[in-house]
Protein backbone atom coordinates (compact mmCIF):
# COMPACT_ATOMS: atom_id res chain seq x y z
CA UNK A 1 0.00 0.00 0.00
CA UNK A 2 1.65 3.39 -1.19
CA UNK A 3 1.71 6.02 1.50
CA UNK A 4 -1.06 8.64 0.11
CA UNK A 5 -3.26 5.05 0.19
CA UNK A 6 -2.37 4.52 4.04
CA UNK A 7 -3.17 8.21 4.74
CA UNK A 8 -6.85 7.96 3.09
CA UNK A 9 -7.50 4.70 4.88
CA UNK A 10 -6.21 6.52 8.09
CA UNK A 11 -8.36 9.56 7.65
CA UNK A 12 -11.99 7.39 7.09
CA UNK A 13 -10.83 4.94 9.62
CA UNK A 14 -10.31 7.91 11.91
CA UNK A 15 -12.99 9.88 11.38
CA UNK A 16 -16.33 7.36 9.65
CA UNK A 17 -18.81 8.62 12.05
CA UNK A 18 -18.73 12.22 10.15
CA UNK A 19 -18.38 10.65 6.67
CA UNK A 20 -21.64 8.89 7.95
CA UNK A 21 -23.17 11.73 8.41
CA UNK A 22 -21.72 13.91 5.51
CA UNK A 23 -23.07 11.28 3.24
CA UNK A 24 -26.45 11.59 4.24
CA UNK A 25 -26.10 15.01 3.81
CA UNK A 26 -24.98 14.63 0.73
CA UNK A 27 -28.08 12.49 -0.06
CA UNK A 28 -30.73 14.44 1.31
CA UNK A 29 -29.32 17.69 -0.70
CA UNK A 30 -29.46 15.84 -4.25
CA UNK A 31 -33.11 14.20 -3.37
CA UNK A 32 -33.88 17.98 -2.58
CA UNK A 33 -32.42 19.28 -6.07
CA UNK A 34 -34.47 16.31 -7.40
CA UNK A 35 -37.44 17.04 -5.59
CA UNK A 36 -37.59 21.31 -6.35
CA UNK A 37 -35.24 21.67 -9.55
CA UNK A 38 -31.84 23.62 -9.86
CA UNK A 39 -34.13 26.83 -10.57
CA UNK A 40 -35.97 26.49 -7.23
CA UNK A 41 -36.69 29.93 -5.81
CA UNK A 42 -39.09 31.35 -3.70
CA UNK A 43 -39.03 34.37 -6.28
CA UNK A 44 -38.47 36.98 -3.29
CA UNK A 45 -34.71 37.55 -2.27
CA UNK A 46 -33.23 34.43 -3.81
CA UNK A 47 -34.19 35.73 -6.88
CA UNK A 48 -33.25 39.23 -5.80
CA UNK A 49 -29.90 38.30 -5.13
CA UNK A 50 -29.28 36.48 -8.28
CA UNK A 51 -30.59 39.40 -10.27
CA UNK A 52 -27.84 41.23 -8.43
CA UNK A 53 -24.97 39.08 -9.29
CA UNK A 54 -25.77 39.30 -12.85
CA UNK A 55 -26.51 43.22 -12.94
CA UNK A 56 -23.12 43.83 -11.34
CA UNK A 57 -21.10 41.57 -13.67
CA UNK A 58 -22.81 43.35 -16.32
CA UNK A 59 -22.93 47.03 -15.13
CA UNK A 60 -20.71 47.39 -12.05
CA UNK A 61 -24.54 48.44 -10.57
CA UNK A 62 -25.44 46.81 -6.68
CA UNK A 63 -29.23 46.74 -7.09
CA UNK A 64 -31.95 44.72 -4.75
CA UNK A 65 -35.27 43.79 -6.45
CA UNK A 66 -34.39 45.82 -9.53
CA UNK A 67 -33.08 48.91 -7.68
CA UNK A 68 -29.95 50.86 -6.51
CA UNK A 69 -29.14 49.52 -3.33
CA UNK A 70 -27.15 49.60 -0.16
CA UNK A 71 -29.60 47.42 1.85
CA UNK A 72 -28.22 43.94 0.28
CA UNK A 73 -25.67 41.78 1.74
CA UNK A 74 -22.63 42.73 -1.39
CA UNK A 75 -20.43 39.27 -0.56
CA UNK A 76 -23.07 37.59 -2.32
CA UNK A 77 -23.82 39.36 -5.11
CA UNK A 78 -20.30 39.18 -5.83
CA UNK A 79 -19.89 35.77 -5.77
CA UNK A 80 -22.84 35.30 -8.17
CA UNK A 81 -21.27 37.69 -10.30
CA UNK A 82 -17.68 35.65 -10.58
CA UNK A 83 -20.29 32.58 -10.83
CA UNK A 84 -21.81 34.60 -13.84
CA UNK A 85 -18.69 35.44 -15.21
CA UNK A 86 -18.17 31.16 -16.51
CA UNK A 87 -21.63 29.97 -16.34
CA UNK A 88 -23.50 32.64 -17.84
CA UNK A 89 -27.06 34.20 -16.21
CA UNK A 90 -29.64 31.27 -16.93
CA UNK A 91 -29.31 27.34 -15.92
CA UNK A 92 -25.67 27.04 -16.16
CA UNK A 93 -25.67 29.75 -12.96
CA UNK A 94 -28.30 28.66 -11.24
CA UNK A 95 -26.44 24.58 -11.12
CA UNK A 96 -23.39 26.09 -10.01
CA UNK A 97 -25.11 28.40 -7.15
CA UNK A 98 -26.91 24.89 -6.01
CA UNK A 99 -23.49 23.11 -6.08
CA UNK A 100 -21.67 25.53 -4.37
CA UNK A 101 -24.58 25.93 -1.33
CA UNK A 102 -24.48 22.08 -1.34
CA UNK A 103 -20.78 22.18 -0.60
CA UNK A 104 -21.09 25.15 2.04
CA UNK A 105 -23.63 22.75 3.48
CA UNK A 106 -21.00 20.36 3.55
CA UNK A 107 -18.73 22.55 5.06
CA UNK A 108 -20.28 24.07 7.60
CA UNK A 109 -21.08 20.20 8.88
CA UNK A 110 -17.03 19.45 8.64
CA UNK A 111 -16.71 22.95 10.08
CA UNK A 112 -18.74 22.26 13.47
CA UNK A 113 -17.39 18.83 13.83
CA UNK A 114 -13.82 19.81 13.63
CA UNK A 115 -14.78 22.48 16.34
CA UNK A 116 -15.97 19.77 18.91
CA UNK A 117 -13.16 17.32 17.90
CA UNK A 118 -10.76 19.78 19.47
CA UNK A 119 -12.37 19.33 22.91
CA UNK A 120 -14.32 15.53 22.85
CA UNK A 121 -14.10 12.44 20.52
CA UNK A 122 -15.21 11.80 16.84
CA UNK A 123 -18.24 9.78 18.50
CA UNK A 124 -19.98 12.65 20.37
CA UNK A 125 -18.45 15.13 17.59
CA UNK A 126 -20.51 14.07 15.24
CA UNK A 127 -23.82 13.86 17.12
CA UNK A 128 -24.30 17.77 17.28
CA UNK A 129 -24.00 17.39 13.38
CA UNK A 130 -26.36 15.61 12.75
CA UNK A 131 -28.75 18.57 13.30
CA UNK A 132 -27.66 20.02 10.45
CA UNK A 133 -29.95 16.82 8.48
CA UNK A 134 -32.94 18.68 9.70
CA UNK A 135 -35.07 19.45 6.68
CA UNK A 136 -35.45 23.50 7.16
CA UNK A 137 -30.93 23.19 6.42
CA UNK A 138 -31.58 21.15 3.44
CA UNK A 139 -34.05 23.40 1.89
CA UNK A 140 -32.48 26.42 3.30
CA UNK A 141 -29.17 25.48 1.39
CA UNK A 142 -31.42 25.29 -1.51
CA UNK A 143 -32.42 28.54 -1.95
CA UNK A 144 -30.21 31.18 -2.64
CA UNK A 145 -29.83 33.53 0.48
CA UNK A 146 -27.16 34.86 3.00
CA UNK A 147 -28.06 32.15 5.60
CA UNK A 148 -25.91 29.22 4.26
CA UNK A 149 -22.75 31.46 3.33
CA UNK A 150 -23.35 32.87 6.75
CA UNK A 151 -23.08 30.15 8.39
CA UNK A 152 -20.70 28.30 6.74
CA UNK A 153 -18.10 31.81 7.34
CA UNK A 154 -19.27 31.64 11.04
CA UNK A 155 -18.48 28.38 11.68
CA UNK A 156 -14.62 28.57 9.79
CA UNK A 157 -13.99 31.56 11.73
CA UNK A 158 -15.40 30.01 15.07
CA UNK A 159 -13.14 27.02 14.05
CA UNK A 160 -10.21 29.16 13.32
CA UNK A 161 -10.27 31.40 16.19
CA UNK A 162 -10.49 28.44 19.34
CA UNK A 163 -7.42 26.72 17.15
CA UNK A 164 -5.96 30.39 18.01
CA UNK A 165 -6.79 29.80 21.75
CA UNK A 166 -5.06 26.67 21.56
CA UNK A 167 -2.25 27.40 19.98
CA UNK A 168 -1.46 30.34 17.93
CA UNK A 169 -0.33 29.97 14.48
CA UNK A 170 -0.41 32.83 11.33
CA UNK A 171 -2.33 30.45 9.39
CA UNK A 172 -5.21 30.86 11.77
CA UNK A 173 -5.08 34.28 12.60
CA UNK A 174 -5.36 34.77 8.74
CA UNK A 175 -8.17 32.85 8.11
CA UNK A 176 -9.69 34.73 11.17
CA UNK A 177 -9.37 38.31 9.41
Amino acid sequence: MKKNDKKVVNILKNNWPIIIVLLLSMILHILALCEVGFEYSLGSDDGAYVLSGIEFANTGRIIMHRVLSAQIMPGLTFIIAFFSFFLGEGYKLWVGLKILYLLMGLGTIIGLYKILRLYTNKYISALPCLFFLATDYIWMDNLILTETPFIFFFVLMLYHTLKLSIKPTKRDYIFVV
